[in-house]
This record gives structure tokens, C-alpha cells and sequence, in this order.
């Protein structure tokens, strides 16, 4: 290939390994296709994935009659890998009866991520790919915004199918003309509260569509009382008419803006303002992550100016020590703490949610210091491997000239992108995490100084602050935050049994 045609298949072979990558990530998941290598080779590409014994959905209908119950169970299964995978912000993009597999092991398989994209992610070129009748509209245009929403209407297409016999009417046509019958108009062994589910979750507003899988799933297996499409549509049109009278008022009663100024001014105030700064060993992506974060932090209070200060990573606890110490500052490691800031009443005002294991906390570290992250140990095992060769070195297990090795759970995302499907994590009894990313806070700041760097390192312990660290930018350590370790765990199962023993 040359010129513009090279340009489209390097597109392509970049899209394919997206998909293997993407696969990788579940390679622990049951419902999910494994992945057990990919690699390039001969100027293309190539995934090497589990072998199925079985038939596609799509191939069963054509022959079969699925039940009720059936239906029910298998749209079950599909739900819980998509609810992993939306945890980890991708999107499939292509659920339908052609990628949902029956195993003859009665194990329900979502295969096929060639269209799956993160869905914040916004492709340069975005390429149409889709299956008439299981696609929503917002799927055929070339700007659109898609997301979990976007598989929610493929999952409720596909349980129509399943529960009828018959294929939706493409959604682009139901734009205009939309006279699909409700599933239980077709079968009547269908209950009225599962037929509407089905119809909002395919429909064409992608706004009356279920918000998560969680709660289509919860509504289908539960028979949760859902009203007719058709309610819920005079239902978001009262509360558009609604929304247009209160944004008339809002116009003429200006003292209703007055206020929610002065309020949102009450809010800043309660920091004077200051300029400090952060400080941290040298890392694009961090940088990244701290001015994310940062941004954040200054919709609220917009009058503290925080700058960021970085030095090489050899040699920083000298750099950091040796000058004017800066307002707040990563401080893992260090041997002497002088002119630090007492943070126990920071310790005092988190909360549970923001700190999973304060218990543990006061045990570990004196209080001029507070930890973002933690670590545990664990036995990473190449389940290929033919002998049991044991080493404490990673560039040896990761080149797969030794079977297992020692460490902690920092090396996660290193081993799993390098080994897919092929490692195993066995638990190390441990009494307590081990606590990473210290940060402590200079006691010579000013008093202004030192109450905005507190505030901003209790912000550095919330879901938005911690999800940008720890999830999003691979920090390389766990989130102490209960909520995103929820999130993390969620998605890699083979953690749990870590905070079932820590007492998380």
C-alpha cells in the first residue's frame, strides 16, 4: 500500500490491536472473550485468543425458539460483562446476536471488540460500524456523542429478538415513523413490566434510555414496574416545558442570580486567597493528572493559584530538602521530616469513603505525612509456563525466562499489558496495606498558604481526584478512596479477596 491507501490500513491495524488490548483487560472476566497474546508480525497483526466450543446467538435463533426464562438469563450474563467493561469507560459498540456465543459449556461469551472505543475517547476519522436493526442513531452519524447508553439500546434490540422472533426496525426509519409493538404485543408470556423495560432501553431518545446496565439488568430480572415509552416521553416533555418556565423566572427574579453568586462567593471565601505550590518527582503523565485535578479544585476555588514544581526523580529528596521547601509536596521515602506540618486534623475530617484504611493509618506513619495510595504484595505466575522458576527480577518474568515472581501490586498493569491471559495473581496474608504516594505540607507556610494546601490534599483524597491518579493516569498504586477501590475491584476481580482480609 502507499499514499492515502497505507494511511487507511495502518488505521485498521491500529484498530485491531485497540481491540486486543481491549480484550486483555477481562482476561479474568467469564462472560468475556480471553485474550491470551497479540503481537505484530509480517508487516500485520495477529490476536491469539481462546478456542469456543459452541454457537453464536444470532446462529441459534435461526433455528430455535428461545424462552422466556432463557432470554432472561442469557441478556444476564451479557450484562454482567458490560457492566465491567463501562466501569472501565470503554464502550462496545457492537452488541448483537452475532457477538453474544453459547458455549457448549452453557457459559455465555461477548465476543468481538473490533468497534469498541474508551468512550471519552473522540476518533479524528470515526468509522460507521454497526448492525442494522441493534444500532440506536446517534451509532450512523460521523459527529455524535456514544456511550454506555449506546450499548443499552443494542442490549434491549437484542432481548426484542430473542423475545419475539423479530428484528427491530432500523432506528434510523423509527425516527421518523415509530410504530415498533412492545415485546409483550408479540408474546404474550412476556410481563408487561419487562416489555417497557426492553422499549426504553432501545429508545430513540437516547435520554429516556436506562442511565446503566445496572439498572436495565435490575429492571428485567426483577420485573421492576417501568411505565410505557410513550409516558415517559409526555413525561420529559412536562419536564422540558418545566425546565422553560423556571429558566423565564429565573430571568426576571435576577435577585434568584444575586444570590446563587453571593452563595457561590460564600463558598470561596472560606479560603483567603494564596498561591502555592505542589511539588512531586518528575512525570509527564502525573503532570498531567495533578493539572486535571487542579483544574477541578479551582471551580470551587478559583482564588487559590496552585503551581506545579517537579525535579528529576534521582536526586529529588536532596533538591526538595536542601532549598525552600515548597507548600505541599510528595514526600514518600524521606528519612527526615523536619519543618513539616502536623496533618492529623486533616487525618480527623476524612471521611470513610475518602480513606478506606484509617485504621491502619496512625500505626504506619506519624502525621506530617498522609498517603494517596497503597500496594500489597502479591505472586504474579505465567500460566504457560512449563517449570516452576522463581525470580525476584521483573525484566526475567516479563521476557517469560522465569515462572513466578515476587512483588507487589505495582507491577499490575506492566504485567498484564506484557503477559494478556497469560498470568495468574495468588495472595500474600498480609495484616495491612502497604501506604505509597506521602505528601506532607510545609510548616513554615503561611497561615493562608498552609489552610489552601490542606484543603487541596483533602480534595486529593476524593472519587474525582483519586479516579484521575489511580484509575485513569495507572499511578502504579491502589486508590485509598473507597469508592474508586470499588471501581478498581469491580473491574479486576482478583483483588478482592485482599480487603476481605485487610478489613477494607
Amino acid at each position: 500500500f502507499s499514499g492515502n491507501r497505507l494511511k487507511v490500513y495502518k488505521h485498521g491495524l491500529e484498530r485491531f490491536i485497540d481491540e486486543a488490548r481491549s480484550m486483555a483487560r477481562f482476561s479474568s472476566h467469564r462472560n468475556i472473550i480471553k485474550v491470551s497474546g497479540y503481537f505484530e508480525e509480517n508487516n500485520t497483526a495477529y490476536i491469539v485468543m481462546e478456542h469456543l466450543e459452541g454457537i453464536t446467538l444470532n446462529e441459534f435463533l435461526k433455528t430455535n425458539r428461545m424462552d422466556y426464562q432463557g432470554s432472561i438469563e442469557i441478556i444476564g450474563h451479557v450484562c454482567g460483562a458490560l457492566k465491567d467493561i463501562h466501569r472501565a469507560g470503554i464502550i462496545h459498540r457492537d452488541v448483537s446476536p452475532d457477538n453474544i456465543f453459547i458455549c457448549d459449556n452453557r457459559i455465555i461469551t461477548l465476543i468481538d471488540f473490533g468497534a469498541a472505543r474508551f468512550s471519552s475517547e473522540k476518533e479524528q476519522q470515526p468509522v460507521i460500524i454497526l448492525k442494522p436493526g441493534f444500532a440506536p442513531p446517534e451509532q450512523y452519524e460521523r459527529v455524535n456523542v456514544q456511550g454506555p447508553r449506546t450499548d443499552i439500546y443494542a442490549l434491549g434490540a437484542t432481548l426484542y429478538y430473542m423475545l419475539t422472533g423479530v428484528k427491530p426496525t432500523e432506528s434510523t426509519n423509527r425516527i421518523i415513523s415509530d410504530t415498533v409493538p412492545a415485546p409483550h404485543e408479540l408474546n404474550s408470556s412476556v410481563p408487561v413490566a419487562v416489555s417497557n423495560s426492553v422499549m426504553r432501553a432501545m429508545a430513540i431518545d437516547k435520554n429516556l434510555r436506562f442511565a446503566s446496565v445496572y439498572d436495565f439488568e435490575k429492571a428485567i430480572i426483577e420485573e421492576k414496574p417501568v411505565p410505557p415509552i410513550g409516558i415517559l416521553k409526555r413525561r420529559r416533555q412536562l419536564r422540558q416545558i418545566a425546565s422553560l418556565a423556571s429558566a423565564f423566572l429565573i430571568v426576571i427574579l435576577s435577585s434568584v442570580m444575586l444570590f446563587a453568586n453571593w452563595n457561590t462567593q460564600g463558598v470561596q471565601e472560606t479560603l483567603a486567597p494564596a498561591t502555592i505550590t505542589i511539588a512531586f518527582p518528575h512525570d509527564e503523565e502525573k503532570i498531567a493528572a495533578f493539572e486535571n485535578i487542579i483544574s477541578a479544585f479551582r471551580e470551587n476555588f478559583s482564588n487559590i493559584n496552585i503551581e506545579i514544581i517537579t525535579f528529576p526523580a534521582r536526586g529529588y529528596e536532596n533538591a526538595i530538602t536542601g532549598g525552600n521547601l515548597p507548600t505541599l509536596f510528595e514526600s514518600t521515602g524521606f528519612g527526615n521530616l523536619e519543618s513539616t506540618a502536623d496533618l492529623s486534623a486533616v487525618a480527623e475530617r476524612l471521611s470513610r469513603r475518602e480513606f478506606r484504611f484509617y485504621d491502619h493509618l496512625t500505626s504506619v506513619t506519624e502525621l506530617n505525612q498522609l498517603p494517596l495510595g497503597f500496594n500489597v504484595p502479591v505472586i504474579y505466575e505465567n500460566s504457560t509456563f512449563g517449570e516452576y522458576l522463581q525470580t525476584p527480577r521483573k525484566d526475567l518474568f516479563l521476557s517469560e525466562q522465569a515462572g513466578v515472581y515476587i512483588s507487589d501490586t505495582s507491577d499490575f498493569f506492566e504485567i498484564q499489558a506484557a503477559l494478556p491471559g497469560r498470568y495468574s495473581i495468588s495472595h500474600v496474608d498480609i495484616e495491612r496495606p502497604h501506604f505509597t504516594d506521602f505528601f506532607s505540607i510545609n510548616a513554615n507556610a503561611s497561615p493562608a498558604e498552609r489552610a489552601a494546601a490542606e484543603r487541596f490534599l483533602r480534595y486529593l483524597f476524593g472519587s474525582n481526584a483519586q479516579d484521575i491518579l489511580h484509575i485513569r493516569n495507572r499511578s502504579g498504586s491502589l486508590p485509598v478512596n473507597s469508592d474508586m477501590l470499588d471501581e478498581f475491584t469491580n473491574v479486576h476481580e482478583e483483588f478482592l479477596i485482599y480487603f476481605r482480609l485487610i478489613g477494607g
